[in-house]
């Protein structure tokens, strides 16, 4: 008697064990046969939202040192071919912007001096500060990704911001990369925005 019961009771788990393996054999085959247009693992990022490390390139002195030398080969007393003025290449836009609309070209080219390299520097960090503002929204979004084939990160969107103005910047981003202004000197958006890429400090505290 006790026997029979054990062959039972070694039968039913017997059961148990075969219908728990054909509902998983099951499962496999409806997920990938019977059901082909079920949603897949996601294997291929999009190279326009791909989020990308970019390789720390130093502070902001650094970042200042190579602005310098990239808009006037480090000479504060530089007036270039389309009157942008001192180390940065200011405008007369950006000058106003910053408060130094007295800085005029022919003053400057009488006498350099009248834009000291002090004021020169605090009229670079102010319109670093006046551009942050105006595409803060932009940083948040797309920091870190990749827009037209460039790894977008804060210090490029400011330098090409400097370059090009921020409405132009902003319409790289509108049109997905597809819209790259240039200034006179065929200085594009997107090579302000790769060469001062991965520079990192804080506008608040300068």
């Amino acid at each position: 008697m006790e026997r029979n019961k054990i062959i039972k009771i070694l039968k039913c788990r017997k059961m148990k064990y075969l219908l728990i393996i054909f509902l998983l054999v099951f499962s496999t085959i409806y997920a990938n046969i019977l059901s082909p247009t079920m949603p897949k693992v996601l294997t291929v990022v999009n190279k326009n939202t791909q989020v990308k490390e970019v390789k720390f390139q130093g502070g902001f002195e650094k970042f200042k040192k190579k602005f310098r030398l990239k808009e006037s080969t480090n000479n504060p007393d530089t007036i270039n071919s389309t009157g942008m003025l001192g180390f940065y290449g200011f405008g007369s836009r950006a000058r106003k912007e910053c408060g130094y609309e007295h800085i005029t070209i022919d003053g400057f080219r009488h006498n350099p001096k009248i834009w000291s390299v002090e004021d020169q520097d605090k009229a670079f960090i102010k319109y670093l500060k006046i551009n942050k503002k105006r595409i803060s929204s932009i940083i948040k979004m797309y920091n870190n990704k990749v827009i037209g084939g460039v790894v977008i990160t804060e210090s490029g969107l400011l330098a090409a911001c400097h370059l090009v103005g921020a409405g132009n910047v902003k319409k790289y981003f509108e049109t997905n990369g597809e819209f790259v202004f240039s200034d006179n000197n065929k200085t594009t958006t997107k090579d302000y925005l790769r060469e001062f890429s991965g520079y990192k400090f804080n506008l608040a505290k300068l």
